[in-house]
């Protein structure tokens, strides 16, 4: 399990992961065209826009787009809304309007870096922060980690980070070493344990929306709460937490994943497979790869090709594919003989490319 950086600045250009908004939209997905990227509906109708250098998958009523190095958003038909300005882009989080660029709602805002900095914009493209900052967190339940200024001292360190509300305010001082993205109320944070000026060595914890630890910092590396639980390593033995910081549950395995759909994946030399909250293999380390699950299934790789499987272990889709994307809303994106396709639930071929 690798550590929490204090940023997730590289964004996925073409399919995008979810960020928990909530939307009454459709789903809209990238699909390549002879000039770039066009888009798809759940149908796997292709709407007349485009062509993009890159799109996000997105089902909130504006989406991440790109075109001659620059982002932008566009609604659900393809057309620009908020225009292409913006060195990177994420998509939108928190509860999204159905109507794109009715942005009263402050709680719907996306990540976006400008020349000066990163920002966060609302749905008719406002600025809702106060100033851009050298670095932003994801947006994670209403919140974010901020960086502040470089420190004005002769060894010029980068600045320390604070808790930010959607809406724009700093609920706390930049205080921290590091910060990522917040889930489920707890923001991961890092400390320094430091002698005099020198830092000597960096613990993760959790703190609250107040910057408040709620979780003293004493792990080598933590990821976001997911399902109710974080998956935290103190360098030695990695475990399962709870949101008190109680250990629940301890890792048996040399590589280890945050709950998903109320279950983890767990790898052991060349297998994978997943356990309960009680730590049972409730599916067997029996496949060559897998992905953590989404929307009740998890792409998994046996006998050198891809297919899909439930919560319960059992094939939903027969392995046959070279590469299986996660399930986002009703689609996956599946490549077969060279060729992409978007597939649905049962396996049925939506999309096809040319």
């Amino acid at each position: 399990m690798g550590p929490v950086m204090p940023r997730v600045g590289a964004i996925c250009l073409v399919f995008g992961l979810a960020l928990g908004a909530a939307s009454a939209q459709e789903w809209r997905y990238p699909v390549r065209t002879a000039g770039g990227f066009g888009i798809i509906t759940e149908a796997g109708e292709q709407i007349d826009a485009g062509p993009f250098a890159a799109l996000t998958a997105f089902d909130e009523p504006l989406g991440p787009a790109k075109v001659e190095g620059r982002w932008g958003f566009v609604g659900q038909d393809g057309a620009w809304v908020i225009e292409p300005k913006y060195l990177e882009a994420d998509r939108f989080a928190g509860t999204c309007s159905d109507t794109a660029g009715d942005a009263n709602d402050a709680a719907c805002v996306a990540r976006v870096r400008t020349s000066d900095g990163w920002i966060l914009i609302d749905q008719a493209g406002r600025q809702v922060t106060a100033t851009a900052y050298p670095d932003l967190t994801p947006v994670g339940d209403g919140l974010a980690g901020y960086q502040g200024p470089v420190s004005d001292t002769p060894f010029k360190r980068p600045g320390l980070w604070g808790v930010l509300s959607v809406d724009g305010r700093e609920l706390s001082d930049p205080v921290l070493d590091g910060a990522a993205q917040p889930s489920e109320g707890l923001v991961p944070a890092q400390r320094y344990r430091k002698f005099i000026f020198l830092r000597l060595e960096r613990r993760w914890g959790f703190v609250d929306a107040s910057g408040d630890w709620v979780i003293e910092p004493r792990f080598t590396s933590v990821r976001a709460f997911s399902d109710g639980l974080a998956l935290v390593s103190d360098g030695k033995q990695a475990r399962y937490i709870n949101a008190a910081g109680d250990s629940l549950l301890t890792v048996d395995y040399p590589a280890a994943h945050p709950f998903s759909n109320g279950l983890a994946r767990v790898a052991e030399g060349p297998t994978v497979g997943f356990i309960d909250r009680s730590g049972d293999p409730v599916i067997p380390l029996r496949f060559e790869a897998a992905s953590d699950f989404a929307e009740g299934r998890a792409a998994v790789r046996l006998g050198g090709e891809w297919g899909y499987i439930d919560t319960a272990g059992n094939w939903v889709i027969e392995p046959r594919f070279q590469v299986a994307g996660a399930f986002q809303g009703p689609l996956a994106r599946v490549v077969d003989g060279g060729r992409e396709y978007y597939i649905n639930g049962t396996g049925r071929i939506v999309w096809s490319g040319d």
